[in-house]
This record gives C-alpha cells, sequence and structure tokens, in this order.
C-alpha cells in the first residue's frame, strides 16, 4: 500500500459553527510523509499545526487542536472524510481558526475530493498490526469503545440519550469505501435545552437550521429558550416536541452515523491505517481521543 495525496488544489469557504466567522480552507497536495497538516495562513509566520492525537487540546463539542498556542477548531468532519479516501499527506491552509461547519457533515468534503482526484505517491505507508483486545471506557457517561484484532476494519455505534424524541439507534461501516454513500451525509445534531448552555460557553455562534439538526425533548414555550427566541417570529408561543422546524432526516439512524462520522476522524489523529472492529456505544469527542492515544500507545 502507497501513501496518498489530492491531485488537484481544493478550496471550500463556509462559517464556522462554533466561531461563526468565515473561513476558506484550501486543500493543497502533499510531498510523501507530510502527514496531514493545517497552516493558520491568517498568523504571523504562518505556522503549522499538524493533525495528529497529541495536538488534540479541546474536545468540549468538537475537536480541537493546537500547537504553539495556535488552534484550529472542529477538524472532524474534514478529517473523517481524508481517512476514508486514505489521504496520507496534506496541507490545510486556514484564514481563519475553524474549518467551515458547512451542512454539518462530511458531504461536501467528500464531493470536493472525488472532483479534485487522489494520486498514489512513491513512499509505502507504514504497516501495524494490533494483535490484542482493549477498551476505554468514561463512567460518566457511561461510554465505551472496544477493540477487536481482525485484519480489515469495522465500525460499530450506537447510542442511547434516554429521550423520547430521539431513539436509541445503531449504525454500521463495513468499508471505508462505503463511507461516501453510508456517512458522509448525516448532519451534526444536538437539543433543543442544550443550546442556551452551549451559547453560555462562547459555542454555536456559527449554528443554524441548514448546519444541524435540533431535537425538542418537550413542548417549550418560547420564553423559555432565551435569546434564542429572536429565531422565531413574535407570534410564535410554543416549540412543539420533535425535531426543531420539522427538519426531515435522511435516514432513521442518521445520529448513529454522525457519530460514527466523527468517530472516524478523530480516531484518524493516531495517524496510521486502522485494522480491527471498532464497537463504540455512546461516542463523543472525548472518549474518541480516549481511544486515539491508547490506539497508538498499543503500537
Amino acid at each position: 500500500m502507497f501513501q496518498k495525496t489530492i491531485k488537484n488544489k481544493i478550496e471550500i469557504t463556509g462559517k464556522g459553527l462554533h466561531t461563526g466567522t468565515i473561513n476558506t480552507a484550501t486543500l493543497l497536495p502533499a510531498p510523501e510523509n507530510t502527514g496531514i497538516k493545517f497552516r493558520r495562513i491568517d498568523v504571523s509566520g504562518k505556522p503549522y499545526i499538524p493533525a495528529i492525537i497529541e495536538n488534540v487540546t479541546n474536545t468540549n463539542r468538537r475537536t480541537v487542536i493546537q500547537k504553539d498556542g495556535i488552534t484550529i477548531e472542529t477538524v472532524e468532519h474534514l478529517l473523517a472524510a481524508l481517512f476514508a479516501y486514505s489521504i496520507d499527506n496534506l496541507i490545510i491552509e486556514l484564514d481563519g481558526p475553524e474549518v467551515p461547519i458547512l451542512d454539518g457533515s462530511s458531504k461536501i468534503f467528500t464531493e470536493e475530493i472525488e472532483k479534485s482526484g487522489i494520486i498514489q505517491q512513491n513512499e509505502s505507508k507504514k504497516q501495524f498490526e494490533i494483535l490484542h483486545y482493549f477498551k476505554v471506557e468514561n463512567h460518566i457517561d457511561n461510554s465505551k469503545i472496544e477493540f477487536y484484532p481482525q485484519n480489515k476494519l469495522e465500525i460499530e455505534v450506537t447510542i442511547d440519550y434516554d429521550s423520547s424524541v430521539l431513539s436509541p439507534q445503531k449504525a454500521n461501516l463495513n468499508n471505508l469505501s462505503n463511507f461516501k454513500e453510508d456517512i458522509a451525509s448525516a448532519r451534526t445534531f444536538c437539543f433543543l435545552h442544550e443550546l442556551n448552555h452551549l451559547i453560555h460557553e462562547n459555542l454555536i455562534k456559527g449554528g443554524d437550521l441548514k448546519n444541524s439538526v435540533v431535537f425538542i425533548e418537550n413542548d417549550t414555550n418560547i420564553n423559555e429558550v432565551g435569546e434564542l427566541s429572536s429565531l422565531w417570529p413574535e407570534e410564535k408561543k410554543v416549540l412543539t416536541k420533535g425535531v426543531l422546524n420539522n427538519m426531515e432526516m435522511i435516514c432513521d439512524n442518521e445520529q448513529a452515523k454522525h457519530k460514527l462520522l466523527d468517530l472516524i476522524g478523530d480516531i484518524s489523529l493516531a495517524g496510521l491505517d486502522i485494522k480491527g472492529k471498532i464497537i463504540a456505544h455512546k461516542p463523543g469527542h472525548e472518549i474518541n481521543t480516549m481511544f486515539a492515544k491508547k490506539l497508538k500507545k498499543k503500537l
């Protein structure tokens, strides 16, 4: 197996989900053994921030990498697409602090990668094999990720939020070649009752109904949503239990698929091709990065 990069430059512009800033990501082909590196071209010296697990500094509702005080936020959706296409070497220039959220999925990234084309390089990939079962657990949120050795990558994800509007779900990916068709379009999501807390944590400044799915656990008076009430007409009095604005799902298990997408993006930070079966229960960015660190340590 040989290393790969993209054939032609890719430019993607959009707002950041959490910073709200309009950023352009420019994906550039890179030589063998470069790895995946972000570059903040809006910062003096245009520093590079390698997309490696050691550089993860924040996993609160997104994955943030940092080097020498310079950060890149919400890297997981782009990294998932790169991993799915086995792209090893790439420079990602950003003129702001966050990767564009676009529609909240990896769909546009996969489409642009295919338009660009992928080229095989002259250096072979480093091959590793992990021969033993291991797991990571987070008892605070009852999340768990298990690894079973085998000769191909398979991922299984289950989610359960003890919710009356978002039922337990399961998603599987048995081959990375199915990522674009089966997983890439699954959008990010949250609950209405989480939004005020996220706003007070200075997050989701760029969130809207074009880039996320919002679930309403109970009928909610518009006055109870704080500053979010300005998003609706004055005559709107109650937000009805269900999905905000009756947004349709792309499939019955879209939320489990999105959690699988996030998991792929986060574990790609381990920087290696992965062979094995990964079974994740209630994965999130924190436990995903715990798993990626342990995966790398096992080598």
